[in-house]
């Protein structure tokens, strides 16, 4: 191991314990230039091997902070690379691309954490996309977009027939307002669109965008999973899209809008009934009980939902009654998590009529009984095995006593293996609620 040695930052060096008697305490070692070498070695002996043998190198996968020189070199000698998970997406240009187009005809996975602000980095970036096999790449998952630009996005429609999974997770306004230019990528399955700042109104400032969006994702025919997280005119977008026959979701997630003021949106998603996951977070400040009552009335037509998510915020003015009808309405659901207020053992005859829950999490101020609880562990069936029951804002008033808790705990094991997660309800101090916004 004595060469990797040789890569470090600061050299070892000796310094006084508080005895007086001196130590060596060893230097700071330069880890990316210990991996390239690791690497390096790695990728040169099973190379060697497989070809020695007539074999190719079984490697499918690359993963950590890598450099350019690096992948290139490594990506030459694994001809069955099949995915790449980096952190800084940076390195990746045209010649990264070249080799893989040249060695690697299975690669069509690439995530990458972010990318560096280095000049010029959208060409590299869309040099990379451009320089490999057309219609060769499958799933692009990037967790910190903010340095993709637009001729990124273009890039990606030389992979428009064989593009599923797309996650651009971080873009700039600049880059929301270019989002149009990837309409070419019209066989997605899964998209996940994150916006970094949440200021970019596409239908009042952009609409020939807002248009563009709209009918490509009514071509994305295959579309299963979408979730679009800040996109200010996301219910709008979304009012038009569910309402297409030939869109079939499967899972829907939208985080950052208003319940107020979007009854055509929420109205449209009963359209969507193939759905499976639903997960909405919208402020419900202003709204009003028509708004509750058309987005329960909604909710309650999609009867194939196995996972119901309104918490945080979106169900915030839920009482007992809508969360019961919920329930009634939604036989297949195995995960509910909802809040509200005032919620009291009143919604355990609904939800004891869920065979298949396996989580329910009650976020919203709760005045829970033992025997209403208990009751309801009763009815459990034995697909209900390993419920975990989480009530997570007890009112402290109508505090369960720690013989309580252990009594229902004891039933809810007892009868399906089950876990009770229980903590009261506390008020946000005001530093708490400075923190948060």
């Amino acid at each position: 191991m004595a060469q990797f040695l040789e890569h470090q930052e600061s050299p070892a060096k000796k310094i006084k314990t508080r005895s007086g008697k001196k130590k060596k305490v060893a230097g700071r070692f330069d880890i990316p230039a210990m991996l390239d070498v690791i690497g390096e070695l790695i990728t040169t002996f099973v190379y060697d091997s497989a070809t020695n043998l007539g074999y190719k190198t079984a490697l499918e996968d690359i993963t950590g902070q890598l450099g350019t020189v690096a992948l290139q070199k490594w990506t030459s000698r694994l001809a069955n690379l099949k995915s790449m998970s980096l952190y800084d997406g940076s390195v990746l240009d045209g010649t990264v691309a070249e080799s893989i187009f040249n060695q690697c005809p299975n690669f069509d996975d690439l995530t990458f954490l972010y990318s560096l602000p280095r000049e010029g980095i959208d060409q590299r970036l869309s040099s990379f996309f451009n320089g490999l096999k057309p219609n060769s790449l499958r799933s692009l998952s990037v967790l910190s977009a903010n340095e993709i630009g637009p001729e990124t996005l273009l890039a990606l429609n030389h992979h428009s027939n064989s593009l599923r999974s797309l996650t651009l997770d971080g873009l700039r306004s600049d880059v929301i307002k270019n989002l149009s230019l990837l309409q070419g990528c019209d066989q997605l399955e899964c998209l996940d669109i994150h916006d970094q700042d949440g200021v970019v109104d596409l239908e009042a400032t952009e609409n020939d965008v807002f248009l563009e969006l709209v009918a490509w994702l009514g071509r994305c025919a295959e579309l299963r999973k979408l979730k679009l997280v800040s996109v200010v005119s996301a219910p709008s977008i979304l009012t038009s899209v569910c309402l297409m026959n030939n869109i079939r979701l499967h899972s829907l997630e939208i985080h950052g809008y208003t319940l107020f003021g979007n009854q055509d949106f929420h109205r449209a998603i009963s359209h969507q009934t193939s759905l499976e996951v639903l997960n909405l977070r919208a402020n419900p400040e202003d709204s009003s009980r028509d708004d509750i009552e058309c987005l329960v009335d909604s909710i309650c037509c999609l009867q194939k939902l196995k996972e119901l998510r309104l918490a945080p915020d979106t169900a915030d003015y839920f009482q007992t009654g809508a969360i019961a009808k919920l329930a009634s309405h939604l036989p297949n659901l195995e995960n509910f998590s909802i809040c509200g207020f005032d919620i009291d053992d009143g919604i355990w005859t609904s939800i004891a009529g869920l065979g298949h829950l396996k989580m329910l999490s009650i976020f919203g101020l709760s005045s829970f009984t033992e025997p209403g609880i208990l009751w309801y562990i009763t009815k459990l069936k034995v697909n209900n095995r390993g419920l975990v029951l989480a009530i997570q804002a007890q009112d402290p008033i109508k505090a369960l006593t720690a013989d309580e808790i252990v009594s229902i705990q004891s039933a809810l094991t007892a009868k399906v293996d089950g876990k009770l997660e229980y903590q009261l309800h506390r008020e946000a101090s005001s530093s708490e609620e400075e923190f948060s916004d």
